[in-house]
């Protein structure tokens, strides 16, 4: 179960959000030891340090979220997400100039439920999406809780900022990339069986290419994207259960985890559909550090 966040509420915030905001809705960046039940070979990554040393790269807090526990012990350890986004790119003038802006996500735990993880993300300013890239295209680098960690984390957030410039690249090359309507139709059924099991979709293709806006109703591949992501994401869309036949709206995508496994899926599947259109997949970024993950240490 997960918090209230601020994942959807600030999606389009123009200001980085103050640390007494940021200790509201994830109090469990500002832990200063791990969960007691960790054994001494846990290595602690505080994300409290991250916080306060990614202004000195320029990026500062602009959405998070928390993880929820009916475990007492855990309060104040979960899974957490902090996003990231560059001071240039901060204020009204930078949202009404810039159609996306790179972001740096950052995944952290301190009960042992995750591993130190960033990501490279993009915000979609008109329709206020934030999104995660893949990993096999782009820079992800998790960091496990044991062992000299501290490298680790220095590098990894150097190479997740140099990946950053190749996917605002990528993301300008799907938008150029028209699609039939039977191709988005496709692209929305294979979207749908990542949200819902086949026998249980509450709504058709058809309801997730819906628009929410005049300038997202374009037929290429960014944006027939961007429309999926923010109707599975955000929920809401008016469906039917095929087994009862009881009508509901869809729910939110609210979960940490869910988010991340959703919106790297869905990257996953917009680059092949560009494969299938004739477009290569990305180059990897260059850098040391692709991943570096093990398994978590308790």
């Amino acid at each position: 179960m997960f918090s209230t966040s601020l994942m959807h509420r600030f999606d389009g915030n123009a200001q980085p959000l103050t640390e007494q905001t940021i200790r509201r809705f994830a109090p469990s960046a500002f832990a200063e030891q791990p969960a007691a039940d960790r054994s001494e070979r846990y290595a602690f990554i505080k994300t409290a340090d991250i916080i306060t040393g990614m202004p000195q790269h320029g990026f500062q807090v602009v959405r998070v979220a928390e993880s929820r526990t009916r475990v007492e012990e855990r309060r104040g350890f979960t899974k957490h997400m902090i996003v990231f986004r560059h001071a240039d790119h901060m204020g009204q003038g930078a949202l009404r100039v810039h159609q996306r802006l790179p972001e740096i996500v950052l995944i952290n735990s301190h009960d042992g439920s995750s591993s130190y993880q960033l990501h490279a993300g993009i915000l979609e300013c008109i329709c206020t999406n934030g999104l995660i890239v893949a990993d096999q295209m782009f820079a992800t680098v998790k960091v496990q809780h044991t062992g000299r960690i501290l490298d680790s984390v220095i590098e990894g957030a150097d190479h997740v900022m140099r990946s950053l410039p190749d996917l605002l690249g990528t993301a300008e090359v799907w938008s150029g990339l028209r699609l039939t309507q039977p191709m988005r139709l496709a692209f929305a059924d294979a979207a749908a069986d990542l949200r819902w099991d086949e026998h249980e979709r509450p709504v058709t293709p058809a309801q997730l290419l819906t628009p929410h806006r005049r300038d997202d109703d374009r037929p290429d591949l960014w944006k027939t994207f961007n429309v999926v992501q923010e109707n599975i994401l955000r929920g809401g869309l008016k469906g039917q259960s095929p087994t009862t036949g009881r009508r509901s709206r869809t729910r939110a995508v609210n979960s940490v985890s869910e988010n991340v496994r959703t919106n790297k899926a869905l990257w996953r599947l917009a680059g092949e559909m560009a494969r299938l259109i004739g477009v290569a997949a990305p180059a990897q970024p260059q850098g040391d550090i692709i991943d570096v993950e093990a398994e978590v240490i308790a």
